[in-house]
């Protein structure tokens, strides 16, 4: 029976230690739950910087159509072979130059609406389109000029770009996460707030504006004339978004 009692009474001692000892974290824990969440502001920026293109993209290529198929490849083959040859002897790279596209089609003769019969086939149209990357833009209109000395009749554009962007986004970066924090601290201020610390930031995206390409339509330019070529500049735009913790000043 005395066992017992000892028995019972040590539970009932350990049972009470647990409670105490359970108090602090249930004490907490309601701390926690009726804790107030953190205020917060999140502002965006935005930013623009501009910089000089160092290289450019020139499309060009020739167009030719005659009565059977091989006429009009052979035509067309003969007037790039010269083109590309000019545009070498200037310092173009082979590496430089890429064949966009080669085609062939057939070209029919106009049907009436009531008209039954197969299409017939009157020529054959040839195309060969290249583009050539030009590290020294000042080649850019003898490049063009090259091409349509050889009888090349079609300009299908030239898109300016950086070889590396890497400082000018970075640069548009900076700039953008430093409107951020001006918009930040001039809404705490008119609110009587004070900025705690930055608890994210979120990166919008760069993105890098082109110039509306230059393009020609089919043309042929004689030896006398010069083909001008502005490069202008590119635009880099940046969007950074920051959240601050904020509190009562």
């Amino acid at each position: 029976m005395k066992n017992k009692m000892k028995m019972q009474k040590w539970l009932l001692a350990f049972g009470l230690f647990t409670m105490l000892a359970a108090l602090p974290s249930l004490a907490k824990a309601d701390r926690s739950d009726n804790a107030k969440p953190e205020r917060t502001l999140t502002v965006n920026g935005q930013a623009e910087v501009m910089a000089f293109p160092d290289r450019a993209k020139v499309n060009l290529g020739a167009e030719a159509q005659e009565n059977n198929a091989s006429a009009a490849t052979v035509k067309v083959n003969a007037i790039m072979n010269n083109a590309l040859a000019n545009i070498k002897q200037l310092g173009i790279r082979d590496a430089a130059i890429q064949t966009n596209q080669v085609s062939l089609y057939p070209v029919y003769a106009p049907q009436k609406s009531d008209d039954t019969n197969p299409p017939r086939v009157v020529a054959y149209r040839a195309t060969n389109t290249v583009q050539i990357t030009v590290d020294d833009l000042s080649l850019i209109g003898k490049v063009l000029d090259a091409a349509n000395q050889a009888g090349a009749n079609r300009q299908n554009g030239v898109n300016f770009e950086l070889r590396d962007d890497t400082v000018a986004k970075a640069q548009a970066l900076r700039k953008a996460a430093a409107e951020a924090r001006t918009k930040a601290q001039a809404l705490a201020d008119a609110l009587d707030l004070r900025l705690v610390e930055i608890s994210s930031v979120n990166e919008g995206g760069v993105n890098i504006i082109y110039p509306r390409p230059y393009a020609g339509a089919m043309m042929r330019v004689s030896a006398a004339d010069s083909t001008p070529i502005q490069s202008g500049q590119l635009t880099i735009q940046a969007n950074v978004s920051l959240t601050y913790v904020i509190a009562p000043q």
